[in-house]
């Protein structure tokens, strides 16, 4: 195995953090892909190829070096980061395929510093510098896996994942407005790169079949439950048996195909779900109709999943004026909701200058709803209503977090408010105006896993902690172990609460530090007098975490 390093200057220590715990779960990952390969998971599926030239039997020492950066100015600077490993084959066909994952990698690497930089302008992309992190470091995971290599076989397997990986992120980062010059140049040199891999390993667009089922799954249990609303709906009982009666041949149909989406091609599995979609498009509007917010949410639910499966499968969703309609609709009727609400009383809470701007921006925000739904009802052109929608969404980031301290306005109401927000930007295509710039739903995932793996982790040192003889080393050890839980725990709150941007990345900022004092404790824990067996133990658990720290600290630090 060989070592690829890296040479930063001291203001990324951040990135470089983060960039090393991506590695290490790369790194696991293919350990126990190595280690625990089930004999029963399919290869990518192959087509019949020609031998390629070259004597595999005839070792070749290559020294793959990236190939320079097409129409870039600063092609020093982009492979200047990237420190090139020397890699042993034996066969032409390996260095061949070693040389375009080199230069992917290299591709990738300078493709995440130059995110980074910009998702300070522009929000959009920081809740993608997560999967840019993985991405990257499974790259250079993979090189390290073609040393020594002879064929082409043993790498088709694991180099599918990334394949999949980067096609969802490509996907992902293609869709969002105003990507400079320098990132669209790199997302298409790794887009040609992956093609040019495929095309050598004999394999076709790869995808995760395995999280595509899992949706599948999760958008039956979600059509489950609004079955079950349906039956406590203010609808005639013929109307309720009717839409449970479709609902459930569409739940089958899905379960169905949950079940083979492992057969077939990316093309076949694209088809089957556009025709699934064709087919829930209607009976969706059907239950929308009945403007129940129970079943809004449902529907919500079932949307999001959606268009999770829509970016996995990389294909933009369609755009409805049907449902465009209808959510500028719900939005009027929602808006106004909170304006019921909005008494003297429950002004209180607030200071006389903020009394003023919210009543007033209030006024604008409502006016602008029924704009828009007006321009709905007229089929106003995508553009203008693009145009319309910015302005509210706008003011409502603007109103949001007094709507929540004047504690008159329930959650719910908040809640729903987002979820069509939400709806209407991707349908017109508009980013966020402002609001946290994160995938809010995925960190408070991460964020209460990490808190229990935290709690768990701090219990043990309490308790084995006793065996360490060096009374300043214990106390390290301990108040380390104390602090990072307490910092877990706090920005699980703030995330959950929806806190300002700015202090969810103080508070990721003290969960790293606090990090890489554990770290270093726990790496430590045998010389200084612990068990190894209960040493191993906290090592363990203090790895559970990395994917979660990683997460967290990539899509919230402050570069």
């Amino acid at each position: 195995m060989f070592v690829l390093t890296t040479s930063r200057p001291a203001v990324a220590q951040r990135g470089e953090l983060i960039e090393s715990l991506f590695r290490t779960i790369a790194e696991a990952q293919l350990e126990r892909e190595q280690r625990n390969r089930l004999p029963t998971q399919p290869p990518p599926p192959t087509q019949p190829s020609q031998p390629r030239p070259g004597n595999p039997n005839q070792p070749t020492n290559v020294e793959i070096a990236p190939s320079p950066f097409p129409s870039r100015a600063d092609a020093n600077r982009a492979t200047a980061a990237t420190q090139v490993p020397r890699i042993n084959v034996r066969s032409r066909e390996a260095a061949d395929f070693a040389q375009e994952l080199v230069d992917f990698y290299v591709t990738v690497d300078r493709l995440v510093v130059d995110l980074r930089e910009h998702s300070v302008r522009n929000p959009s992309i920081r809740p993608l510098l997560p999967q840019a992190y993985r991405i990257a470091a499974d790259a250079r995971t993979l090189i390290q896996s073609c040393d020594n290599l002879a064929s082409l076989q043993p790498i088709a397997l694991p180099y599918a994942e990334l394949d999949s990986r980067w096609r969802q992120l490509s996907f992902s980062l293609r869709s969002l407005d105003q990507l400079d010059s320098e990132c669209s140049a790199s997302i298409r040199r790794a887009d040609q790169l992956i093609a040019s891999m495929e095309r050598r390993l004999n394999i076709g667009p790869q995808f995760d079949r395995t999280q595509l089922r899992d949706l599948m799954i999760v958008a039956s249990t979600c059509m489950e439950t609004l079955i079950d609303d349906l039956q406590l709906a203010a609808i005639s009982s013929r109307d309720a048996e009717t839409l449970t009666h479709d609902c459930r041949l569409l739940q089958q149909k899905l379960l169905s195909q949950a079940k083979s989406v492992a057969e077939g091609s990316y093309e076949d599995v694209v088809s089957r779900f556009t025709e699934f979609v064709g087919q829930w498009s209607p009976l969706g509007r059907r239950v929308a109709a009945i403007n129940d917010r129970h079943l809004n949410r449902r529907l919500d639910r079932i949307r999001d999943v959606a268009n999770q499966t829509y970016a996995l499968l990389w294909i933009p969703p369609p755009t409805s004026a049907v449902d465009v309609r209808a959510a500028s609709v719900r939005l009027e009727s929602s808006v106004g909701n909170i304006l019921d609400r909005l008494t003297l009383r429950s002004m209180v809470a607030l200071n006389p200058s903020e009394q003023i701007r919210v009543m007033e921006s209030s006024r604008r925000l409502y006016d602008q709803c029924r704009q828009l739904e007006t321009a709905t009802a007229r089929n106003a052109s995508m553009r203008d209503l693009a145009t319309t929608f910015k302005k509210i969404d706008a003011d409502w980031n603007s109103l949001r977090a007094s709507y929540i301290q004047m504690g008159t306005v329930p959650n719910s109401a908040i809640v729903e408010i987002d979820s069509v927000c939400e709806q209407l930007r991707q349908a017109l295509n508009v980013s966020a105006s402002s609001g946290t710039p994160v995938d809010l739903a995925s960190l408070v995932q991460a964020a209460a896993s990490l808190e229990g793996h935290a709690e768990y982790l701090d219990a043990d040192v309490q308790r084995f902690s006793r065996y360490i003889t060096s009374q300043s080393r214990r106390n390290s050890l301990v108040d380390g172990s104390k602090d990072f839980y307490i910092h877990a725990k706090r920005l699980h709150a703030q995330l959950n609460s929806r806190a300002d941007f700015g202090d969810l990345q103080r508070e990721a900022s003290h969960l790293m530090d606090g990090w890489e004092q554990l770290s270093s404790e726990i790496n430590n824990l045998q010389r200084n007098g612990v068990p190894t067996r209960s040493a191993e133990a906290m090592q363990r658990a203090h790895r559970e975490m990395v994917p979660f720290v990683a997460q967290l600290g990539a899509a919230l630090l402050q570069r």
